[in-house]
């Protein structure tokens, strides 16, 4: 099992605009439960209590520990909006709203190749698309997120970094179908249903 999922926040500069956040100066890093990977290839199951769960498309890197990519994959980063929102009116963590059961829905995994990082990454909704950005418009690359999260924290074999999403982020209810791409080299889809 994955111990660690790292998560970039707002490494997209339009998707921290459609936030109303500022442009970060130095990677907003925060920690997905590896248990919140889905189980299924093809089904998200959202827990019963979720409200309002947002759809977040992510390039996702597996490394080890030194900080080398060893794979790659596409990802829905699950994001319960509802329960965000009243965190960060609180100033709490956003674990509930980001490690539920299913949180991280994640393609089939590719060996790295670092023609991933020249692709677009896009997501469509019941065939209407909803994201897509070229990965060149990240802020931090990936060299330089390694690079913070190996100095700052306990990186592991294995580790997932999500990289950030860009703008178009948006509910997701049960029954939608989503369908993630990664340049030519990956599509994947995952029918949306209820525990």
């Amino acid at each position: 099992m994955t111990q660690n999922i790292w998560g970039v926040g707002r490494n997209f500069k339009d998707h921290a605009k459609e936030m109303n956040s500022e442009v970060p100066m130095t990677p907003i890093i925060f920690l997905k439960s590896g248990a919140s990977i889905n189980p299924k290839p093809h089904q998200v199951l959202l827990p019963k209590w979720v409200q309002d769960v947002h759809h977040e498309v992510e390039l996702a890197v597996q490394i080890l520990a030194n900080g080398k990519p060893q794979k790659a994959s596409i990802a829905l980063d699950l994001t319960e909006r509802h329960y965000q929102s009243l965190a960060k009116k609180a100033g709490l963590p956003w674990t509930l709203a980001k490690s539920f059961r299913g949180a991280t829905a994640l393609g089939p995994w590719l060996p790295w190749n670092s023609d991933f990082l020249n692709c677009d990454i896009s997501l469509s909704v019941n065939q209407e698309l909803r994201q897509k950005a070229p990965m060149s418009d990240l802020i931090f690359s990936l060299d330089q997120i390694i690079q913070y999260v190996i100095d700052h924290f306990p990186v592991c074999d294995g580790d997932i970094l999500l990289m950030g999403t860009p703008a178009g982020v948006g509910p997701l209810k049960v029954g939608d179908f989503a369908e993630a791409q990664l340049g030519s080299y990956l599509k994947h889809y995952w029918k949306i249903d209820s525990l």
